[in-house]
This record gives C-alpha cells, structure tokens and sequence, in this order.
C-alpha cells in the first residue's frame, strides 16, 4: 500500500477506509474485510461499498470467496442504521 502523507487532520472513519481500501493490496483487502465486518459504523455504508467494489475491479479481483462478504455486511448494517434512524425520528 502507498503510504500517505499524515498531516495530522483527522477524518471520519468511512472517509479513510474508502481512501485506504483506494490503495490495498489483494492481501490488504482481506485484512480489510475482517476490519470492516468487525466495526459498527455511523454512516457511509454504501461510500465504502462503492470503493471496495471500484478497487476489485482494479485489482481484478479473483477469489472463491467472491467479495469476502463486506457488501453483503455493509448493506445489512446500512439498513439497521437507516432503521434506528427513522425510529427515532418517529418520536
């Protein structure tokens, strides 16, 4: 993975997984995987989604385990989200 120039600023978390999965590696994508399917995110569900599928396409992404799971993950914890949001609009 190219490393980027850290200058300090702090961003949130669905803005610097999109930017690092930008530059993974097959092997850092699987890395990835487990840490995506392992956080409990705010938002930027489908912001993440988009760039995990954009970076397979790139890296021509060849696995018995298709895309290790993390949209399938994503979508479902999106809707939870969405879910708890509208009920709490509700009241």
């Amino acid at each position: 993975m190219k490393k980027a120039y850290y200058t300090g600023k702090k961003y949130p978390f669905y803005k610097s997984i999109s930017y690092v999965i930008s530059e993974a590696s097959d092997s850092e994508m699987k890395l990835l995987a487990k840490l995506i399917k392992a956080t409990k995110l705010q938002k930027g569900h489908y912001k993440i989604i988009a760039a995990w599928k954009k970076r397979l396409q790139e890296i021509h992404w060849q696995s018995d385990d298709g895309d290790l799971g993390v949209q399938a993950d994503l979508r479902k914890e999106g809707r939870k989200r969405a879910k708890k949001r509208l009920e709490f609009s509700i009241f």
